[in-house]
């Protein structure tokens, strides 16, 4: 929650009316409804910088977290950012198995390798972009 404070005049008086203190303990069906879900799982299991564990590293597991939130809330629109190393040889399955899930439960996925700084985000490296938009919404 400090942190939350120290951010305070950047983001105004208006703070979330939930904080999850752990988010994998998060309840979904009490979680409110969203139009937009935007994700960014930590990196590292999946990062070339990182161990490259993937799923055996239990950080890697929140990218599903994500996606458990996309299938049962089903917002709109769903956004999941993550390292390029994420649609590389080592973890391609994983990235396959999320579109595929997304797809059953009517989204119509997007996912592209972009560079931020193309568009005006002051980072200057790739990175892999997940965007699901429920079929009614398309």
């Amino acid at each position: 929650m400090s942190w939350l404070k120290a951010i305070s005049s950047h983001i105004g008086d208006e703070t979330p009316d939930i904080i999850y203190d752990d988010i994998v303990a998060r309840d979904n069906h009490e979680a409110p409804d969203v139009d937009l879900f935007v994700s960014g799982a930590p990196c590292p299991p999946f990062s070339s910088a990182g161990k490259r564990k993937g799923l055996s590293d239990e950080r890697g597991w929140l990218i599903l977290v994500s996606v458990k939130y996309a299938v049962q809330k089903r917002p709109p629109i769903f956004v999941l950012e993550n390292v390029r190393r994420l649609a590389s040889k080592k973890h391609v399955e994983i990235l396959k198995k999320i579109k595929e899930i997304l797809k059953i439960c009517g989204y119509k996925v997007h996912c592209e390798l972009m560079n931020t700084q193309q568009h005006s985000i002051p980072q200057h490296r790739p990175r892999l972009y997940l965007v699901a938009i429920l079929k009614a919404y398309h």
